[in-house]
């Protein structure tokens, strides 16, 4: 075997969440590619309005891009393949049981040896009853048929910033009803508290700002680390061989399933964005460490912990970072990104406009929130919102026939405005990560994972050989470039194009592909 992960998976039954995500897709992808011999791996996957959990699962593995590998190696001969190792069931996490009706909630508890949940929501401030259901409730029904399973074993993906509002050094370490602002809590009360909250605020705006408060009191920084850290916590208490793996900023792929893949739009992507903006200045911490780990990185790792809680010696946190033993200060990236500009053009696509050639030599550089400019986004848009609130007073006192200029330049301040408020919330929601906080999250329980697999083997990945400069270059700028930067222009990203005839999964019926309760 050319991997002794492979081996340990090899007729393994595992059951999965967030396999249609961004790291759940790559960790898909490599999994197949390079541990065929998996025994089963069944998909709980959401359905949409006209495409079903397994069409949808069929349609992102025919076309998206972090599946070519497996395209590629198979062929015409795809389709079986994946029936004889993929089941895909239509399933809500955050309901009772999963969604799943009691026949096929049997059948996974009798059969399956390890629940792998991937699944969340992903927002930095979202509406709490999206972020509740999905990143609290939802783990905590993974963890229900998990420890149904025959041997009750659980991997559950969480985040680095767990750690909330520390700095130093944070071990790999949990320690349940330790919040981060040092005093103890309940989790279990807490997440009864989190329903009470839904229950007792009826709007988004309500609930954000009493999510928010209690995020703060507990030291959380916002709601997607306050819901993370919850589900950590009362994961804890279950009685159930837990792992819980805590990737830092997520990024471009490395190397698999190409250099550059990305999917969505994580937290460089509006940064770099910002980068090619007539703003000089970057509200961030120059020394501190932008800790990032290419999505490769993370699902090869997620693999070693998996296969190391198959085995029954896994460590209770791995971190999945980088900035221990190879970082990278934003003061580093903004130059990097600097010159990815000047070889890219400010879009990442070689374009050579006026306005590209011209910014690509104007620098951005980081600035504490004290130290900025008169001219930033905030001051912008209180400059342009008084000017457009200014000329709507003078269109009143005009005539008709004399308002249409004035017309045109207040729906132009208004665009103008939307896009500075667009900026300062994006700058208000990163503040706690790339100014506030600095953080060195520890990784020697994955390093040793990693020590255990010779150089060539495929789940094998070493950080520390990362050069920062030709990565965040050749690979990262032109990767957020080619599949992010369409998002914030509100343009489609590409895909690859679907099979002749499309992909399609489960023509040999399985046991366990049935539909829910």
């Amino acid at each position: 075997s050319p991997s002794p992960i492979a081996d340990t998976l090899a007729g393994q039954h595992l059951v999965v969440t967030g396999a249609t995500g961004f790291l759940g897709g790559v960790w898909l992808s490599l999994v197949l590619t390079h541990a065929p011999d998996v025994g089963r791996i069944t998909l709980l996957v959401r359905g949409r309005p006209g495409l079903d959990a397994r069409a949808r699962v069929a349609a992102m593995i025919d076309t998206s891009p972090a599946f070519r590998p497996l395209r590629d190696a198979h062929g015409a001969h795809l389709a079986a393949f994946l029936d004889a190792r993929l089941d895909v069931l239509d399933a809500d996490v955050s309901r009772p049981r999963l969604g799943l009706d009691d026949a096929t909630w049997h059948d996974l508890a009798r059969r399956a040896d390890a629940v792998v949940h991937i699944a969340g929501l992903t927002d930095f401030h979202p509406d709490p009853a999206k972020a509740v259901p999905a990143n609290v409730d939802g783990a905590l029904e993974v963890a229900t048929l998990a420890e149904a399973l025959p041997t009750p074993r659980m991997l559950h993906v969480s985040t680095a910033y767990v750690a909330g509002r520390r700095d130093g050094e944070i071990a790999e370490a949990l320690v349940p009803g330790l919040a981060p602002s040092g005093v103890r809590f309940d989790p279990v009360a807490t997440h009864a508290a989190l329903h009470d909250l839904l229950r007792s605020h009826p709007t988004p705006k309500a609930r954000t700002e009493a999510a928010a408060d209690l995020a703060e009191r507990l030291g959380w920084p916002n709601i997607y680390t306050l819901t993370k850290g919850v589900a950590e916590h009362v994961l804890a208490t279950r009685p159930l061989d837990l792992t819980v793996v805590r990737p830092s900023v997520v990024e471009c792929a490395r190397t698999f399933p190409f250099p550059g893949w990305n999917d969505g739009l994580n937290t460089s992507g509006p940064i770099l964005w910002y980068c090619g903006t007539a703003f000089r200045a970057l509200p961030s911490t120059a020394e501190h460490t932008f800790d990032i780990i290419p999505v490769d990185a993370v699902a090869r790792w997620t693999t070693a912990a998996l296969a190391a809680l198959l085995e029954g010696r896994h460590a209770p946190v791995y971190h999945l970072a980088s900035g221990d033993v190879n970082p990278a200060s934003f003061a580093r990236i903004v130059e990097l990104t600097a010159l990815a500009r000047r070889r890219h053009g400010r879009d990442g696509t070689g374009d050579d406009d006026l306005f590209s050639r011209l910014s690509a030599h104007i620098d951005v550089v980081p600035r504490r929130h004290e130290a900025l400019p008169t001219v930033h986004p905030d001051r912008v848009e209180r400059w342009v919102d008084g000017l457009h609130r200014g000329l709507g007073t003078l269109s009143d006192r005009l005539p008709s026939a004399a308002t249409g200029p004035l017309s045109t330049a207040r729906r132009r301040l208004a665009r103008t405005r939307r896009d500075m408020g667009r900026l300062r919330r994006m700058l208000d929601l990163y503040r706690p990560f790339i100014h506030d906080h600095h953080w060195t999250f520890r990784t020697d329980h994955i390093r040793a994972e990693a020590d255990r697999l010779a150089s060539s083997d495929p789940f094998h990945d070493d950080v520390t050989s990362l050069c920062w400069r030709r990565y965040w270059i050749d690979v990262q700028y032109p990767g957020i470039a080619r599949w992010a930067f369409p998002i914030l222009r509100g343009e489609r990203v590409p895909t690859d194009p679907p099979s002749r005839p499309p992909l399609v999964l489960g023509a040999t019926e399985h046991p366990l592909a049935r539909g829910v309760a």
